[in-house]
């Protein structure tokens, strides 16, 4: 499993805040683990999901 897939998994079931994931997603797309793409995709699944 890649790390986009374990960020929508934790983002889905609600485990982190939203601060928490923004300061996680921002060094995966530092350190190229993520890209802008993904990282766009997966803000919009906070937003979907409701996540705070």
């Amino acid at each position: 499993m890649n790390t986009f897939n374990n960020c929508m998994i934790v983002i889905t079931n609600k485990r982190r805040t939203r601060e928490e994931m923004l300061e996680l997603m921002d060094i995966y797309v530092m350190n190229k683990r993520i890209t802008s793409k993904q990282y766009q995709e997966l803000v919009d699944k906070m937003d979907e999901v409701g996540l705070e």
